[in-house]
C-alpha cells in the first residue's frame, strides 16, 4: 500500500504550516511518499495522480473543529461542515472528487486547529512532531494496511 502525506498551509503564518512542517521535518521514508504542496494543493493534483497512492493523507490546519485534531476519511470530510480549510480556493470537495475520480484513492484529512497565525504554537507543534514519529514507525512496518493505518493515527492522536 502506498500512503502519500500532502503538506498544505503556508509555513510562514505560524500553525498554518502544520502539514509543511511535518512533511518538511520527515527523515527519508521507503514505504511512504511526501508531497509539500504550500498554499495551493491544486497546482500540485495532477502530481498526485501520477503518484498512484492507495491513500493520500491530507494535512492542514481546520479552523471551527471542537477539539485539537480532526481526522477524516473519504466521505466524512465532505459531510464535515463548517469544516474550513485556510489557505486553499478550490473548493475542498471539487479536489477531493478529482483524487477520488482520478486514481481512486481513499482521501483522508488530518487537521489541526490553529492557535496562532504568528508563530508555531506548541500544541500544533507537538502534534506535528507526533505525526512524525507516527510516519516514521508505520515506514518501519514490514507491511502498511489501511487498517493498520487508522488504528495507528488514531492511537497517536489521542
Amino acid at each position: 500500500m502506498t500512503v502519500l502525506l500532502c503538506g498544505m498551509g503556508n509555513i510562514e503564518r505560524g500553525d498554518d504550516g502544520f502539514g509543511p512542517y511535518v512533511v518538511q521535518h520527515l527523515g527519508t521514508l521507503k514505504k511512504m511518499k511526501t508531497l509539500d504542496c504550500g498554499m495551493h494543493i491544486e497546482n500540485y493534483l495532477n502530481t498526485i495522480i501520477r503518484m498512484a497512492p492507495d491513500l493520500v493523507l491530507l494535512l492542514d490546519t481546520v479552523e471551527n473543529i471542537p477539539t485539537q485534531t480532526v481526522l477524516l476519511r473519504n466521505e466524512e470530510i465532505l459531510k464535515s461542515q463548517p469544516l474550513s480549510l485556510t489557505t486553499h480556493v478550490l473548493p475542498f470537495s471539487s479536489m477531493y472528487e478529482y483524487i477520488k475520480d482520478q486514481c481512486g484513492a481513499e482521501v483522508w484529512l488530518l487537521g489541526a486547529a490553529p492557535q496562532s497565525y504568528e508563530h508555531f504554537s506548541d500544541p500544533v507543534r507537538l502534534l506535528a512532531q507526533k505525526v512524525i514519529r507516527w510516519s516514521e514507525f508505520l515506514d518501519s512496518e514490514k507491511e502498511i494496511d489501511i487498517i493498520n493505518v487508522y488504528e495507528t493515527l488514531s492511537s497517536t492522536l489521542r
